[in-house]
């Protein structure tokens, strides 16, 4: 199998849905809480800043080039490593 090339077939599609997968994954933090409180504020705020913080982190480390999908895989690093903690979850 051929697969030293194997480009994705569509970056737009790849780019929407990191962000529907940014907002959802912000959703699913927010609302552990069950109540809108601080902690629901901190848990939403934490979550955005960790990916965007991850995002160019990891795009500008990679030491072949910068490019897209690096830019897509870290801010879905940075949300998964956020979540466990948040400090919110029971």
């Amino acid at each position: 199998m051929d697969r030293e090339r194997f480009p994705p077939n569509n970056v737009l599609l790849m780019l929407t849905g990191a962000g529907l997968l940014w907002m959802g994954w912000a959703g699913f933090n927010g609302g552990d809480p069950y109540s809108t409180n601080i902690d629901l504020l901190l848990a939403v705020l934490n979550t955005n800043i960790c990916a965007a913080t991850n995002l160019p982190a990891s795009t500008s480390s990679s030491l072949r080039s910068m490019s897209i999908i690096g830019a897509v895989q870290g801010m879905i690093t940075g949300l998964v490593c956020i979540t466990p903690g948040l400090g919110t979850l029971n």
